[in-house]
């Protein structure tokens, strides 16, 4: 008997909707190993090949719940919100409370059969913690530019207090060194050549080059360069509809966010370095095209360049074209 089962997972605790086609049943259990034992008894009349265990990826809080069922043989899935979202939409649901989201969760997994979850290996994960603790750090190195600046403004001469800020902000361009050659350790420990490769793109950098062996490792769940640029959000989100409607378009913004940043940064490199990228961003310029819809172009460029290089295993080519 095919058994779909829904979880809405937030910090403390776990909604989960069991459903056979037919009939819904919802409880609540807490997020932890006890919890999941708890679901685990709740269904055992079913095989473990009958059954779909789908959940959203929460930030942290979906990791443990999803490596407890797969390291038991479940068939666990692990899909973007977004898809949730649009299977909502288009199921024209309104309410949204756990419970509801559970059982639409396990209605999707019934009808979809979403793709089997693949544990990432522990240097990508940490690849990915360590690139969170870069963005930490550049966020409180910020904060602190700003309160320095704000300290100029003070009626009285505020040098004593300035220099907190800027021991401060030495402290942690030292701790963003440390991580930044952890994360290269780590990046070249997974895979020497694919990073190496990743390098000869100009533009592309040792963090931009360690995030995508992070958060992509070969690029085994993507078969095109164009599936890549959805994922990160860097593509055209047009709004056009009928004779009407003719709103200004912009990218989706529907990806990954930190890596939307990593790519924009390395398209300002690219496009001064990468002769294709830099034909690319003339050109477009070139047509009255803005400095940033440019730079959006060259690092949708750029991702073009990273997915032939790690998907065909070779050094970047000047010459190579694809057509993905």
């Amino acid at each position: 008997m095919k058994m779909s089962i829904g979880f809405d997972i937030s910090k403390d605790t776990v909604d989960v909707a069991f459903y056979d086609g037919m009939k819904m049943e919802h409880f609540q259990v807490e997020n932890s190993e006890l919890g999941f034992t708890r679901i685990s008894k709740r269904n055992r009349n079913c095989a473990l090949t009958e059954q779909i265990l789908t959940m959203e990826a929460t930030g942290v809080y979906h990791q443990r719940c999803a490596e407890f069922f797969y390291k038991r043989g479940y068939h666990v899935s692990v899909v973007n919100p977004l898809i949730i979202k649009r299977y909502a939409d288009m199921k024209m649901m309104r309410a949204k409370t756990d419970k509801v989201d559970s059982q639409l969760i396990a209605r999707y997994g019934w009808s979809e059969s979403p793709a089997r979850y693949k544990v990432a290996s522990e240097n990508r994960l940490k690849i990915k913690a360590f690139l969170k603790v870069i963005e930490s750090l550049q966020h409180m190195k910020t904060q602190n530019r700003n309160r320095l600046e704000a300290l100029d403004y003070n009626a009285l001469e505020m040098e004593d207090v300035k220099a907190v800020f800027v021991e401060l902000n030495k402290k942690i361009d030292d701790q963003m060194r440390q991580v930044e050659k952890k994360i290269a350790l780590l990046a070249k420990d997974e895979d020497e050549e694919e990073y190496r490769h990743l390098l000869s793109i100009p533009g592309i950098g040792k963090r931009t080059a360690s995030a995508v062996i992070g958060y992509f490792g070969t690029l085994e769940d993507f078969s095109s360069a164009k599936q890549m640029v959805g994922f990160i959000g860097t593509n055209p989100s047009p709004r056009i509809s009928g004779s009407s409607v003719r709103g200004r378009g912009s990218i989706s913004r529907k990806g990954n966010g930190y890596l939307r940043k990593l790519l924009y940064i390395a398209a300002l490199s690219a496009s001064k370095h990468n002769k294709a990228c830099s034909d690319l961003y003339e050109r477009l310029l070139a047509k009255g095209k803005a400095k940033k819809v440019a730079l959006i172009a060259v690092a949708n460029k750029l991702i073009r360049q990273i997915f032939a290089v790690v998907k065909y295993n070779r050094e970047y080519d000047p010459f190579f074209c694809s057509t993905n």
